[in-house]
């Protein structure tokens, strides 16, 4: 079954789907490294059209390995400060939340909780929560913001 055929109604849970991506990607003739690109010259479309979002994640993980994992990590502890920050300046009680959610499960962590440490724990929680926006975001600037990089490290070296 070829990657981009999706009219195919194979099994197509996730361990196949990796095996057929990853079969794919490693091809070990040279000539395969141009399909595997995500940029490609203007007015020619790209093969990753038909492409779901996750099979382009995966590409893009392979083709960019490290600078994607950096521009992830660093996007998600700037959303993670921006959300503590405004969770202290809004002076939002933690702690009453955690009340509210103790009433629904019947444990008493309110009490045993400091609440800077709770204002932590809402932050980690909200930024997670964000964590479906931030993703697709994520993937649609990592080839942009690498490529900046790189030409700013190439014009200063």
């Amino acid at each position: 079954m070829n990657v981009y055929d999706h009219s195919s109604k194979q099994n197509l849970d996730p361990l196949s789907m990796n095996r057929r991506f990853y079969s794919y990607s490693s091809k070990s003739d040279g000539d395969n490294k141009e399909e595997t690109k995500l940029s490609t010259s203007k007015g020619e479309p790209t093969k990753f059209e038909n492409l779901s979002f996750k099979e382009k994640a995966k590409i893009l993980a392979t083709e960019y390995g490290v600078a994607f994992t950096v521009w992830w990590t660093f996007v998600w502890a700037a959303t993670g400060f921006v959300t503590y920050g405004a969770i202290e300046m809004s002076d939002i009680d933690s702690l009453t939340l955690i009340a509210k959610l103790e009433s629904y499960v019947g444990y008493d962590l309110s009490s045993k909780i400091d609440p800077k440490y709770g204002n932590i724990g809402l932050a980690v929680v909200v930024n997670e929560v964000f964590e479906p926006l931030r993703f697709p975001i994520v993937i649609a600037t990592t080839k942009p913001v690498v490529d900046r990089i790189r030409a700013f490290r190439s014009t200063n070296s």
